[in-house]
């Protein structure tokens, strides 16, 4: 993506406010990855009539590193100085000043707990070695997350906003700042991206990595079954994985059910139970809030696998998540099942993650689906099939899956419907899944623009110019951005 094509974009830009209602905006912006998104957010934000303030964190150090092939310092003033004078403040490269006295206790042991979540997700491994190059990372991490928090609550303290916009809130110096904004009363709104070019999700004071969706669904689940664009047959089809999606899941089409047994050797006459992992070190699964009844991720697929290696009258098949090969994840489910777990009976199939075998395939022939977090949960569930979750996801406590109360009670579900093959599932389950689908793929995604920035493409830039320069905004993206300014004092969780 061209930097400098971006910034003849903001050079264009049309600040006529639209509107007189404004409001006291920041805008955090942490990265180079995002300093383009959180930028063009900030432009439209003005647009609409708020004074916005981008707060840009290490924007010497990402940018530098992720823009190459430009003269940074050059082309980086250019950039502040169009920003200001598209009537954006703009806080930056900002010295840490001041003793670190005013960081709470509570407030560095979640410094800490983001580290080690931060460190997981740059290593690509939630099992990383304690070694001594690690550990020196380690405390490179904290020192940053430190200086940043002092820097940022004494700049919070001293500067009075309505609402507070960041990335996600839940990795590096953005976690950092949800824990501060959250311990000093502040609103906050976070965006995420789901696999998804053309929309992100919004959450209220909540950071987006616990998906609390349970206020929204309150509403939702209701209400009667909208006709909508996603079925479980087209979300199954690997057309849908081609376009307007960040990685591809699928390459091929569902196999039918005997091309499936007969591809994966499995005894028809068998039980067959289908575990289905996350992405190992995505951040849903290393918040404390998604650990409910395990220790961790891995946690639940050793004692999972652990429990069914004494059932042999049962296939058990593996599907570690398609994007730990997409993400080239250096501690993937399969390296862990083969570096952590003796030898498997042959009722064991363990598939890589790289697989052509589509997933859906799969679930036609399983009885069981056993998951930890995953939207594939209450996907199966649309197929009539039975699904316990071991971490608590985005469908926990919907009566869609099974819940599990405890660890007995986890292990106790497993063997009641191993026992009873030919169990039917609730009407009602499937039905809510049905809602579920509606509210998740449909209601809760907002229309958005701008996608992450190694997506940009022709058709983005000519989106961004229509916006920059018209002097209106369209209602196709204007309900998005008043949703990310407003501060819905009253909400939390997605909306």
């Amino acid at each position: 993506m061209s930097l400098n094509r971006y910034l003849k974009l903001l050079e264009q830009f049309n600040n006529k406010s639209l509107s007189v209602k404004s409001k006291k905006l920041l805008v955090l912006s942490n990265d180079s990855n995002d300093f383009i998104i959180n930028c063009s957010i900030a432009h439209v934000l003005v647009k609409l009539g708020h004074k916005v303030t981008l707060f840009i964190q290490n924007s010497d150090q990402s940018l530098k590193k992720n823009f190459n092939g430009f003269s940074f310092q050059s082309m980086f003033a250019s950039i502040i100085k169009v920003i200001i004078k598209n009537e954006i403040y703009v806080e930056y490269e900002k010295e840490v000043v001041g003793k670190n006295a005013n960081i709470s206790t509570k407030l560095r042991k979640k410094i800490y707990r983001q580290t080690e979540e931060d460190i997981q997700r740059i290593l690509k491994n939630p099992l990383y070695e304690k070694n001594q190059k690690n550990k020196k990372l380690f405390e490179k991490i904290q020192k940053r997350n430190l200086d940043f928090a002092i820097k940022f609550k004494s700049f919070v303290k001293k500067n009075k906003f309505d609402n507070y916009i960041i990335d996600s809130g839940s990795w590096a110096e953005y976690g950092v700042a949800f824990s501060i904004l959250q311990e000093l009363g502040k609103t906050i709104t976070c965006y995420g991206y789901k696999n998804d070019k053309n929309s992100i999700m919004i959450s209220k004071n909540t950071p987006f990595n616990d998906l609390d969706i349970d206020e929204a669904w309150k509403k939702m689940k209701n209400k009667s079954i909208r006709k909508s664009y996603f079925t479980i047959e087209k979300i199954s089809k690997k057309k849908f994985y081609t376009k307007d999606v960040f990685l591809n899941f699928h390459t091929e089409d569902p196999l039918n059910k005997e091309k499936v047994y007969k591809r994966l050797f499995l005894k028809k006459n068998n039980y067959t139970i289908l575990i289905l992992t996350n992405l190992a070190f995505d951040t849903t699964v290393l918040t404390k809030k998604t650990n409910h009844l395990f220790k961790s991720h891995f946690d639940w697929l050793k004692k999972t696998i652990s429990f069914l290696a004494q059932k042999n009258n049962c296939n058990i098949i593996i599907r570690p998540h398609p994007a730990e090969k997409l993400t080239n994840c250096n501690m993937s489910c399969e390296r862990y099942i083969n570096n952590y777990l003796d030898k498997l009976g042959d009722n064991f199939t363990i598939l890589p993650s790289q697989t052509s075998i589509n997933t859906y395939g799969l679930i036609d022939i399983a009885d069981l689906g056993l998951v930890y977090s995953s939207d594939i949960g209450w996907e199966m569930v649309l197929k009539n099939k039975p699904v316990i979750s071991g971490g608590m996801g985005a469908a926990w406590g919907k009566n869609i899956q099974y819940d599990p109360k405890s660890l007995r009670d986890y292990f106790n579900k497993i063997n009641f419907f191993v026992k009873n093959k030919n169990f039917t599932l609730p009407n009602l389950k499937k039905t809510n899944a049905v809602k579920f689908m509606n509210f998740y793929m449909q209601e809760v995604p907002k229309t958005f623009p701008f996608p992450l920035f190694e997506y940009w493409n022709n058709n983005t830039f000519n989106k961004a110019v229509k916006i920059f320069q018209s002097s209106t905004i369209s209602k196709k993206y204007k309900t998005t951005f008043e949703n990310l300014s407003n501060p819905l004092l009253r909400k939390k969780g997605v909306i």
